[in-house]
């Protein structure tokens, strides 16, 4: 059965709570490509005052997008409205749809593979029962304050097409870096529009609302296969969270 995307519960895992100023990362959230593992992923939770349960929460999370690596459709359509300024959204009803019978599956054969408290929120790395990496990715780092080079433009890959995705500015960094994964895995949805079938853009005339000229609706019915966010960056000053994602050609 496939539905749109939803939380599920697993079992409890006990973390440490790291304290709420230090905001170190292990290096494998801030550079999950240096993993080289096609099949792991990383999820997060939101960690309450009695984290107790935020390590199950982080798993569960991390096992739904190591389902939403395999595929993951998105759909919908975005309503923009014209103006003589630019083009503003209106609304949208776009959404994303994984597989849940492929979530309770993989749930019994992704093992944890290491898991972090930072901040408000924990963080898990899940993968198969194999899967060793380098202890230098466990490697706790700051966040750079000079903006990364694939925020001013996208790597150029003969094998992958890259997409980023940006959040509003958010106190919260769980928030937010779930708000740029999602905007990512859109932005990349539209990016294959001229490979992928399922994407059209209509301009209509007047929309019988004197603030716009006209609206443009975006449809999108997009499956992203092996889709995996490689770099993730939060702009200190703004607080604005940034992931660079990809998929294969």
């Amino acid at each position: 059965m496939k539905i749109a995307f939803g939380g599920i519960g697993t079992a409890l895992l006990l973390v440490t709570m790291a304290p709420a100023y230090a905001q170190n990362y292990p290096r494998w959230f801030l550079f999950p490509d240096e993993l080289g593992c096609g099949s792991c992923a990383i999820g997060m939770a939101r960690t309450p005052y009695y984290p107790d349960s935020s390590g199950g929460e982080a798993f569960a999370s991390g096992v739904e997008n190591a389902v939403r690596g395999e595929e993951v459709v998105i759909e919908g359509t975005k309503k923009y409205g014209v103006t003589d300024a630019g083009v503003t959204a209106i609304s949208t009803t776009v959404r994303e749809v994984i597989d849940t019978a492929r979530i309770e599956s993989l749930a019994k054969v992704l093992k944890l593979l290491d898991i972090n408290a930072v901040g408000e929120m924990t963080v898990a790395l899940v993968g198969p029962g194999d899967g060793a990496f380098p202890d230098s990715l466990k490697q706790s780092i700051g966040i750079a304050r000079t903006p990364p080079p694939w925020l001013a433009a996208l790597p150029q890959d003969s094998g992958f097409i890259y997409a980023l995705g940006m959040s509003e500015p958010a106190y919260y960094e769980f928030s937010a870096w779930l708000e740029a994964e999602k905007h990512a895995r859109l932005e990349l949805a539209k990016s294959v529009q001229s490979t992928v079938h399922g994407i059209d853009r209509l301009e209509s005339a007047a929309s019988g609302d004197e603030a716009y000229s006209g609206v443009q609706d975006e449809k999108i019915s997009v499956a992203l296969h092996h889709a995996q966010v490689v770099r993730r960056w939060r702009d200190p000053t703004t607080h604005i969270s940034s992931v660079l994602i990809r998929m294969p050609r």
